[in-house]
């Protein structure tokens, strides 16, 4: 196999490029997409962050006054029957940053959040708490990718299908579509990924703040 860095050995072959751009989805923003960059909440109430800085280390804006002992009890108050699918996002994302240090603390949080999802649900409130188990998962899977000190108990489980589960209860939520779009970002997913934004991108003409995310992590 050539020893040529990957930018040289595509020289003289634009249409593999141009092919390769064409069907791997890529968001706007660089970097793991459910972690990397914080959504707009508005003046929803979360959990206590800082300014999130460039690059793919946006979810290190915790906050070193914030008691992390308080943060299992404190996510799963933000997240009500009726916490909007975006801040759920965020507030998942936040509380992910706070606990990606300690195996202990992810360990816990993951249980908690799990303890409250039915594997078939059958209300809006059930729909939403399987979509914040398997929000997490993805979010934590994404966190271990990139080197961070997460061992929290997610192998063998699979964070896209327990949303897909929610979003079979609650097929008209953009939110939903929006985090699923975000979850199937990668050149293997790509179909499904196309498939979410779409939905997403119709539904949110009814929901400004999932078309305002829409426009800042995947552009026009």
């Amino acid at each position: 196999m050539s020893r040529l860095p990957l930018a040289l050995r595509l020289v003289g072959a634009p249409s593999l490029v141009v092919a390769l751009l064409a069907i791997t989805p890529v968001p706007a923003l660089a970097g793991p997409p459910l972690i990397c960059h914080p959504f707009d909440i508005g003046t929803a109430a979360s959990l206590p962050f800082g300014s999130t800085p460039d690059g793919w280390r946006g979810w290190q804006a915790t906050l070193p006054s914030y008691d992390r002992s308080a943060l299992v009890a404190d996510t799963l108050a933000l997240l009500t029957a009726t916490t909007p699918v975006i801040v759920r996002m965020e507030t998942l994302r936040r509380a992910s940053a706070y606990a990606a240090e300690s195996p202990a603390l992810a360990s816990s949080l993951l249980a908690a959040v799990e303890a409250r999802a039915p594997k078939t649900p059958r209300t809006t409130a059930e729909a939403l708490a399987l979509f914040d188990a398997g929000y997490l998962v993805e979010t934590y899977r994404q966190l271990g990718g990139r080197g961070v000190a997460m061992r929290a108990p997610i192998e063998g489980k699979d964070g896209y299908a327990m949303v897909r589960a929610a979003m079979a209860q609650l097929p008209d939520d953009p939110g939903l579509q929006f985090a699923a779009a975000l979850i199937t970002a990668t050149p293997e997913r790509r179909t499904a990924h196309a498939d979410h934004l779409e939905k997403a991108r119709t539904m949110a003409r009814r929901d400004a703040v999932v078309a305002r995310n829409l426009a800042t992590h995947f552009g026009n």
